[in-house]
């Protein structure tokens, strides 16, 4: 998933009673920096698409 998305998708599987990452685990991809405080910490893929 986006990690826009991420935030949004954690608090969805919490009302659910899902518990992450214990239930489930998520993974994001962007790896944008306002993420850095988000419970539990987000697994994410950076592609530096610009760097090629």
């Amino acid at each position: 998933m986006n990690d826009v998305m991420a935030p949004g998708a954690v608090a969805a599987l919490r009302e659910h009673g899902v518990r992450v990452p214990d239930d489930v685990s998520l993974a994001g991809f962007d790896d944008i920096p306002t993420l850095c405080d988000l419970t539990p910490g987000l697994s994410t893929v950076r592609l530096p698409l610009g760097d090629g």
